[in-house]
């Protein structure tokens, strides 16, 4: 089988997806109230047969089809796999599914992204079979440090961090309308709210926090993981 080599940034968006939502939702089967993230494998096929392309490649998750990929780095991959005198029309690639939130008002596209490599080439030195999906499709707990700030493992939104602020800020946001308060990483404008990360109801934000002001930063990045911490600001003092 056909590999292709990974960064872990996951920088291969797969257009095309919005096409093809409910096969999404079925692969991701994330409950209604929580975007999905899920791991696996997908399947690339050279779809020689498309009328609109000729260089055109399918990605398919679990047998569904999820789109394909970006029309301008198709070529790229069909000459990094006739470089190597490969036959085979299929090759796979580390993928994630991410989005497809589902609110009472408003339900948002899945987002399909290939870990592939850029320039792109073929592993052929590491055979092995598909992986199997895992699915996460939930929200991280935050847990409590020695020090006393408050941690978890996010995924980024985004797959490249210069899009994000130079010191790696978040932002804590809420309405009263909102049964949770979200965060957000800011992005490298600090212009709105960037690219959110994770929410907490308020009830379990105000018991770790009280009424006292907070600030985070994404302290730890790799790939597109990072450690998210958030702490209390020290109270002031009269003199």
């Amino acid at each position: 089988m056909l590999f292709w080599h990974h960064s872990g940034k996951y920088a291969v968006k797969v257009a095309g997806a919005s096409h093809y939502r409910d096969a999404l939702k079925d692969v991701a089967q994330n409950p209604k109230g929580v975007p999905s993230l899920l791991f696996c494998d997908a399947r690339l096929e050279l779809d020689n047969a498309n009328p609109y392309d000729t260089n055109a490649i399918s990605v398919w998750i679990q047998d569904r089809k999820a789109g394909h990929i970006p029309r301008d780095l198709a070529p790229e991959l069909r000459a990094a796999i006739a470089s190597i005198g490969a036959s085979s029309t299929t090759s796979y690639a580390a993928a994630s599914v991410s989005g497809g939130l589902e609110t009472a008002d408003r339900h948002y596209e899945y987002v399909v992204e290939l870990d592939i490599a850029l320039p792109c080439s073929l592993d052929t030195a590491s055979p092995r079979s598909p992986s199997e999906v895992k699915r996460i499709n939930s929200y991280p707990t935050l847990e409590l440090q020695p020090d006393g700030s408050y941690t978890a493992t996010v995924w980024l939104p985004v797959a490249s961090h210069d899009k994000l602020h130079r010191k790696r800020k978040v932002m804590t946001w809420t309405t009263d309308d909102w049964p949770v308060v979200c965060i957000y990483a800011v992005n490298s404008q600090q212009l709105g709210l960037g690219y959110k990360l994770t929410e907490i109801d308020k009830a379990t934000f105000a018991r770790i926090f009280g009424d006292k002001d907070v600030e985070g930063a994404l302290i730890e990045l790799n790939g597109r993981f990072a450690r998210l911490s958030i702490k209390t600001l020290p109270q002031s003092s009269d003199a």
